[in-house]
C-alpha cells in the first residue's frame, strides 16, 4: 500500500527515517510484526520501490 501511495502522488523519493530505533523497538515487541522481521519487510519495500522506480533512502 505504501509504493501504491507513492506511485499514485507520482512520488519520486521515499525516505524512511529512524529506522535504527525503530528496529530496536520492534525486537523488543513480541506482537509487532509477528510474520515478518523489520529487515524482511524494508527488504519487501526497497524491491517494489525499485520495481515502481522509486528511489529509496533508509535513513
Amino acid at each position: 500500500m505504501l509504493i501504491d501511495l507513492c506511485v499514485k502522488h507520482e512520488v519520486a523519493t521515499l525516505i524512511l527515517v529512524n529506522q535504527e530505533l525503530k528496529e530496536e523497538i520492534a525486537k523488543d515487541d513480541p506482537f509487532l510484526l509477528q510474520n515478518w522481521s523489520y529487515y524482511s519487510l524494508k527488504e519487501k519495500i526497497a524491491y517494489k520501490a525499485d520495481r515502481a522506480g522509486i528511489q529509496l533512502v533508509v535513513e
